[in-house]
């Protein structure tokens, strides 16, 4: 599902997670942090490899704002 970024929105209910569209589409929600650090812009095209790699960049932000259940 490769693309070019039309639009980067902030969540209105959680300011510290945005909304990724991809050719007008919603594609996934990421933390603005992963955002930041892939350096996203509109109008910045994606690849399959790119957009699995903001998955996955999610995922470790997800774990590790997780409580340790230790």
């Amino acid at each position: 599902m490769a693309g070019i970024v039309t639009a980067i929105r902030i969540q209105k209910k959680n300011p510290k997670r945005a909304n990724l569209y991809l050719d007008g589409k919603f594609v996934l929600g990421l933390a603005v942090d992963v955002v930041q650090d892939f350096g996203l812009q509109p109008g910045q095209e994606l690849s399959d490899a790119e957009l699995e790699a903001l998955r996955q960049g999610e995922q470790k932000q997800r774990a590790m704002a997780t409580p340790c259940a230790c």
